[in-house]
């Protein structure tokens, strides 16, 4: 990203590489109450802190010390679909 100089192709790379950080993420449907999704993130950021779950993950071999949390992701999330109509144009253009 630090070679990048354009502004807009910044924007466009950004875009484009957001689902490399997403991992393997967990989702509901619309309208869950607040208090369940709150729930939800407690329970996996709690999951990611536990030590039997990650001596599980090294001993498969699975990476799980880089988790993000449920706010992290959607503002990710949210960050990706705010691009410019012109910036997401082509985007598309270049995935085709």
């Amino acid at each position: 990203m630090d070679l990048v100089e354009n502004a807009d192709d910044k924007i466009l790379l950004t875009a484009a590489s957001a689902p490399l950080g997403f991992g393997r993420p967990y989702a509901a449907p619309p309208g869950v109450p607040a208090d369940r999704v709150a729930a939800l993130r407690a329970a996996f950021a709690a999951t990611f802190k536990d030590p039997q779950f990650l001596a599980d993950c090294q001993k498969q071999g699975v990476e799980c010390d880089d988790s993000r949390t449920g706010a992290q992701l959607d503002a990710q999330i949210r960050e990706a679909y705010a691009i410019p109509a012109e910036i997401r144009k082509r985007l598309v253009t270049l995935q085709k």
